[in-house]
């Protein structure tokens, strides 16, 4: 093309070409051809240099990243789900404590062990259920806001590529309701101890607890 024109490399405007193959064709050959035929022309150039990039093995890279990036969010999910679930857990054996009295008085009406179980786990798992709820819509909200500020700051520092991006916040249903499965699980894993604990209790030394 450049021959065609009589145009030297060094004398050239084109700063980039784009070049396409079929999904069939292996890109390593391809590459391979691309930069025989263009090697010899820009050898001895002290002006342009030739690089080839290939945009699926940016891609690549970038996933590589966004994957790292998920892992560690996911660890860091995971110790804050402990850690809530142990606050959970105290919480709800100071709650038994301060009310023994009452368990045995609900033991001496009749209730049995599961009955008491069964109430201090529903707690626990609406106490977690409301902590998710919280986190979730906080989430959505600073989602709203970062997406606010980057629109600002794209209007403000790329005003010229401003029109042909979008940004726009999309709550993930599936995240939203495996993220409150999470709470409710955590509530029920850590809930269940103190739970049986209540329930193990004898009624006789319930309604003597000062």
């Amino acid at each position: 093309m450049l021959e065609a024109k009589g145009l030297s490399p060094k004398e050239t405007i084109l700063h980039s070409a784009q070049i396409g193959w079929t999904s069939s064709c292996d890109s390593e050959t391809a590459k391979k051809y691309i930069n025989d035929y263009f090697e010899p022309i820009y050898r001895n150039n002290e002006v342009w240099r030739m690089n080839i990039y290939d945009e699926q093995e940016e891609m690549g890279m970038i996933t590589t990243v966004l994957n790292v990036i998920t892992i560690a969010i996911s660890i860091i999910a995971a110790i804050s789900l402990i850690v809530g679930g142990v606050g959970v857990m105290n919480i709800m054996l100071v709650s038994i404590l301060e009310r023994t009295r009452e368990i045995g008085v609900r033991k001496a009406l009749g209730a049995l062990n599961g009955d008491i179980r069964s109430q201090f786990v529903v707690e626990a798992v609406i106490i977690c259920l409301t902590g998710g709820t919280i986190g979730v819509l906080i989430g959505v909200l600073n989602g709203v806001l970062l997406s606010k500020v980057a629109a600002l700051l794209l209007n403000n520092m790329a005003a010229e590529y401003a029109e042909y991006i979008t940004l726009s916040v999309q709550p993930s249903i599936p995240a939203i309701i495996i993220s409150l499965a999470f709470s409710m699980l955590t509530g029920l894993i850590f809930g269940y101890y103190p739970a049986k604990r209540a329930g193990n209790m004898n009624p006789i030394d319930a309604l003597r607890y000062e």
